[in-house]
Formats: structure tokens, C-alpha cells, sequence
């Protein structure tokens, strides 16, 4: 279950945790926290269904990153190719970004206890250094506003649109490019 095992640590002072592409065949042993985090996490209309998941999870193109301290799943990061995504007519659609060489995050998920300790940046980390081994060159997606938007930020992650109420809900999003 861990072909790309990596360790990352946000800073020297924070404990390390090791980030693995998780299989199709890891649900049954991170399936139930995956779905915890998801529901705890996003409001309903953003939360991605098990179902939806477990096809990122199934897709040999995607890019699923479990964030392990020990055997414990603190977190993850999920990704699919961005023409799964986005069409002409869309608010988000451009002709740059719209191709196979970009990738768009459908998730990024740290456990509530876990979070401000490195493991969101971890795992970004972990996304972005196996999406530029595959031969993305951006990296897309939806990010809150705060701790969410200046990790972004921190990976020179550049705003293309603000979405206030986002699909929705009372949260703003921005939906930002980072260049791999």
C-alpha cells in the first residue's frame, strides 16, 4: 500500500507524518475515516459521496495522498485530471488550464485535531511533487478562505476567481492555479 512513501514536516518543531498514494484496496482500512473527515469538514453540498471517492480512488490517472502518523490517517489530498471537471461555458473554464497537463483538487482533508501541525502542507507537498513527476504543470482547485487559502498562497498559488457562496453555501472559495 505504499509504493510513494514520503515523510514531510512543515517545520523543524512539528512531528513528521508520512504521505502514501492510497489504492482502491485501502478503503477498507481508511474508508470510514475518509468519509468522517469529508462530512466534518465541507457543509453538504461540497462534500464529496463515497461513491465519489472510491472512483478517484479507482482511477489509475488520480492522484489519491494519505497523510499516516503510525498506521492513523490524519489527513488526505485528492486530485483527478481537470477535463473531468470543467467544460466550455463554465465560469472556471480556460484554455490554458483546461487540458491533461492540469490537475484539479477535488479534496484536501485534515483531521480537525491534526490541523495547524503540517499535515495540510505535507500532503500538498506530496500532490505536487507526484503531479510533476506525471507531467502536470497546474495544479487547480476551489480554496476557503483562511488557513486553506494561505496554504495555497504559500505555494505560489494565484487567485483567478473569488466565488462568494460558493456552490451554495455561506463560505467564500477562490478558485486558484498553482504552476507545478
Amino acid at each position: 500500500m505504499q509504493p510513494d512513501s514520503h515523510h514531510h514536516g512543515a517545520d523543524a518543531h512539528e512531528h513528521r507524518v508520512r504521505c502514501v498514494r492510497l489504492p482502491l484496496d485501502s478503503w477498507p482500512v481508511y474508508g470510514e475515516t475518509i468519509l468522517q473527515m469529508e462530512r466534518e469538514l465541507f457543509p453538504e453540498p461540497l462534500a464529496q459521496t463515497e461513491a465519489e471517492l472510491q472512483d478517484t480512488l479507482s482511477d489509475p490517472r488520480a492522484l489519491f495522498i494519505g497523510a499516516l502518523e503510525g498506521e492513523r490517517l490524519a489527513g488526505f489530498i485528492a486530485g483527478e485530471t481537470i477535463k473531468y471537471y470543467v467544460e466550455p461555458g463554465d465560469p472556471e473554464y480556460d484554455e490554458v488550464l483546461a487540458r491533461e497537463e492540469t490537475l484539479y483538487i477535488e479534496t484536501l482533508d485534515v483531521e480537525k485535531t491534526r490541523q495547524g501541525r503540517g499535515v495540510g502542507t505535507a500532503l500538498l507537498k506530496a500532490l505536487l511533487d507526484e503531479a510533476a513527476k506525471r507531467g502536470y504543470r497546474h495544479v487547480v482547485g476551489h480554496w476557503r478562505e483562511g488557513a486553506s487559502m494561505r496554504l495555497a498562497e504559500k505555494y505560489g498559488g494565484k487567485v483567478l476567481m473569488v466565488e462568494p457562496r460558493y456552490n451554495g453555501t455561506s463560505e467564500t472559495y477562490s478558485y486558484v492555479v498553482i504552476d507545478v
